[in-house]
Parts: C-alpha cells; sequence; structure tokens
C-alpha cells in the first residue's frame, strides 16, 4: 500500500515537473532576449493597431498556465483613459497537443467590464489564422469604453454571446463568425428624439449573427421593451472604420402604450396612427451609417414626422 501510494505521489509531481520543464523551455526556445510581457505587448501592438496596448504584470501559475494582469488599450499615438481594459487574461495551453498532435491550442480566460470570455484558442495548419470559439457572460457594456468613441453614442446592457469564429493574425480581423447574442437590461442614445424618446430602453434582446466576406447576417432579431415588442432582421456591411459600416435592418414593432405616452394623448396625429394600425404591427426600417442610421417606420413615416412636429411646438 505504502509502494502505491509513493508511485501515485511520485507520478504527480513527475508530471507537474515535467509540464514546468516543457514550458520554460518552450518560453525559452520561442522567446529569447526579451521578456514575456515586452513579446505580448508587441503581439497585441501588432494584431490590433488602432490600440495602443499595455500589460500592467505577467505570471506564471502552477502546474501550466500564463497570466497577464492590466491589459489596457488606448487610443493609438494619444493618452487619456483606456478604451478597452481586460483585467486578467489567463492561458492555458493544451500541452498534451503539442507534444502528441504537434497542435497549438489553448484554453483562455478574460475577466472584463465585470465579465467573462472565455474559450479556446487554435492555431491550425495556416499560421496566418486563428480558430476561436467560447462564451461572454456578464460584460457591461458602459465600462468598454471603446463601444462609445467607435459609434459616438451611449450604449448599455449587460451582453452574453456564444460564437466561434476564425480571425486573421496580422492585423486582427474576422474572416468568419457564427455567433448568438444576447443584451439586456440595456439602453441606446438616440441622435435625435423619436416621439419624445431619447433613448429606447428594452429589458432583452437577442440575435443570431453570421459572416459573410464583409457582409455581417443579423437573422432571427427579437426585443422586448416597456415601449414595444419587435422582430428584426439584416445586415451590417463592415468598414475598416466601425462608426462608417452600413446597417440595413427591416422588421415589426407592437407598440405598447407607453410607445407614444411622450408624444400626448389627444395628439391628432397620434390617433391618426392608431386608426391606421389598429392591431398591425407597426414596419420599422433602420438604414445608414452605423455612427448615424436613420430611422423610418415605412408608410407611416409622413405620419410620424407630423407626430413628432406635433410634439416639439409649444
Amino acid at each position: 500500500m505504502f509502494r502505491t501510494v509513493c508511485a501515485w505521489i511520485l507520478g504527480r509531481v513527475g508530471y507537474l515537473l515535467y509540464t514546468l520543464v516543457v514550458l520554460v523551455v518552450c518560453l525559452w526556445l520561442l522567446f529569447p532576449g526579451s521578456t514575456a510581457r515586452e513579446l505580448f505587448v508587441r503581439a497585441l501592438n501588432a494584431a490590433v493597431p488602432q490600440l495602443e496596448w499595455r500589460v500592467q504584470a505577467i505570471t506564471f501559475e502552477l502546474p501550466d498556465a500564463l497570466r497577464l494582469s492590466g491589459v489596457e488599450g488606448r487610443e493609438a499615438g494619444g493618452g487619456g483613459e483606456p478604451l478597452l481594459r481586460i483585467d486578467s487574461l489567463t492561458l492555458r495551453p493544451d500541452l498534451a497537443a503539442l507534444l502528441g498532435q504537434r497542435r497549438l491550442q489553448a484554453a483562455w480566460r478574460a475577466e472584463m467590464a465585470g465579465g467573462t470570455v472565455q474559450g479556446l484558442v487554435q492555431l491550425p495548419g495556416s499560421a496566418a489564422e486563428l480558430r476561436v470559439e467560447g462564451t461572454m457572460q456578464g460584460v457591461r457594456l458602459d465600462e468598454v469604453a471603446v463601444v462609445e468613441q467607435r459609434l459616438q453614442r451611449k450604449m448599455r446592457g449587460t451582453a452574453a454571446a456564444d460564437f466561434t469564429a476564425t480571425l486573421s493574425r496580422r492585423p486582427l480581423a474576422f474572416i468568419a463568425l457564427d455567433a448568438t447574442a444576447r443584451l439586456e437590461e440595456g439602453r441606446i442614445d438616440l441622435r435625435q428624439p423619436v416621439l419624445g424618446h431619447g433613448f429606447v430602453p428594452f429589458a432583452r434582446a437577442a440575435v443570431t449573427l453570421s459572416l459573410e466576406g464583409e457582409r455581417l447576417a443579423l437573422t432571427e432579431g427579437t426585443v422586448e421593451s416597456n415601449l414595444f415588442t419587435g422582430t428584426f432582421a439584416g445586415d451590417l456591411r463592415l468598414h475598416p472604420e466601425p462608426g462608417a459600416s452600413l446597417i440595413t435592418i427591416a422588421g415589426s414593432l407592437s407598440p405598447r402604450s407607453e410607445f407614444f405616452s411622450a408624444a400626448g394623448g389627444d395628439s391628432a396625429g397620434l390617433q391618426a396612427i392608431r386608426t391606421r394600425l389598429r392591431d398591425r404591427p407597426l414596419p420599422f426600417r433602420v438604414s445608414g451609417a452605423l455612427q448615424d442610421p436613420g430611422l423610418h417606420f415605412e408608410e407611416f413615416s409622413l405620419l410620424f414626422d407630423a407626430l413628432s412636429k406635433e410634439s416639439r411646438s409649444p
């Protein structure tokens, strides 16, 4: 019995030492004369040149993990507050796959904006591409400053998603993407009020995403708000500058009483809209640059324009 226990202990210690030796040797062979932190900063700057990156600390966690802390991306060539901050990023290489199948892959976990993003990253036969799969939970958009900075509007909500993606490495860019995304307790600020509403609140929204070339297809979209419920679908034509991407979405809303409340219940324009709608859903279309798209209510657009003018009149 004693010999069996000793053998078990020595086996585990041997595996631990083996793992550490392999990890240290790999790092020494791959990155001589350079600290791991400098390496990751250079890699991040090459992959995402739009931002200037800093890494506060990098440490090894036994038996086989690498942990980066305080990863921050700021506007390239500028200062100020970070546009993207990752509190910690942990990489756990799959040494068995590396040694047995000569396949590079690692589990990863990022803690950011009050939530987590985690999954698996693989380097397939083509060294120019990465394959990533994972999940996102509890990420607060109002704590991701790059969203507001790129879109020039405030967005709030807690995001979740399941995704698989293929990315080019330098610069980092999506080649393919399939995802389902959800946003809860959110709001989107509007450039111009619609029926007296300066923002659109919603309890939850969900959409399926699929990237085809430079076209990001949006399908099975649903939204639930105290103002309305709705469905939508469309696409986003991607541009290197996110705010210049072109969005086209069409759908329908089932308005609730709160949707028209700011316009005044006795308005002639409101009565005309309600008479024409009856129990039908309200069609809508969003189109234009993502930074400043236009909102149209299809055949009801003229009535909504008149109602908006009424609501602004003294």
